[in-house]
């Protein structure tokens, strides 16, 4: 018997309405991305961030960092490095990434390898479409078979790339993906899994 994680809908909901410190810095005219993990070489940050420098020449976006680690030295220089910076911002640890994830219009989930990826369902939750790379195992368990999300391979820029460019090409699927999100959310409410270790 498997019983996944659940979260917290009303707690996510009201977290999601506090202020989100950082995106003052980014051009409001702009789609968002985001991700929030730590900042090491297992979630595979640097996948993202190559795929949204492909972008910029076809969908110019902005995409808020949330999160901290060894790596953030490395992942700002390379933004630095292809003049990016005043479409990216790094806001570091935040003890709330729910009002991040809600202004965003993706989230993006890179990851090597992952146990569950609770931060997609987080994303989820807020109502923020979730794109994904299809590492094992925790995306196709969250997301499904491209059902609650879109995932797309692994260790390829360029699927990612066009991933992304998909979704913000269509709005309705980007919508559709929202309420999914939503649904799927509560199919993992933090109830369903209390009542299911009763």
């Amino acid at each position: 018997v498997v019983i996944p994680n659940g979260i917290d809908n009303a707690s996510v909901s009201l977290a999601a309405t506090a202020p989100a410190p950082g995106l003052e810095r980014l051009p409001e005219n702009l789609p968002l991305l985001c991700v929030a993990a730590r900042l090491s070489i297992e979630k595979d940050l640097g996948l993202l961030l190559e795929a949204f420098r492909r972008l910029q020449a076809t969908h110019a976006a902005a995409l808020v960092v949330v999160g901290d680690g060894p790596e953030r030295g490395a992942l700002e220089g390379r933004i630095a490095d292809w003049g990016l910076q005043e479409r990216v911002a790094f806001v570091g640890h935040q003890q709330n990434v729910y009002p991040y994830m809600r202004r965003a219009d993706l989230y993006v989930h890179t990851c090597q390898f992952e146990g569950f990826g609770y931060t997609m369902l987080e994303a989820m939750a807020c109502g923020t479409p979730v794109i994904a790379t299809d590492c094992p195992y925790g995306p196709r368990e969250v997301i499904g078979d491209n059902h609650f999300g879109l995932l797309v391979p692994g260790n390829d820029a360029d699927a990612l790339t066009a991933g992304i460019a998909s979704l913000l090409d269509h709005p309705g699927r980007r919508l559709a993906l929202s309420e999914l999100g939503r649904v799927r959310a509560r199919q993992l409410s933090i109830a369903r899994m209390a009542a299911h270790y009763e």
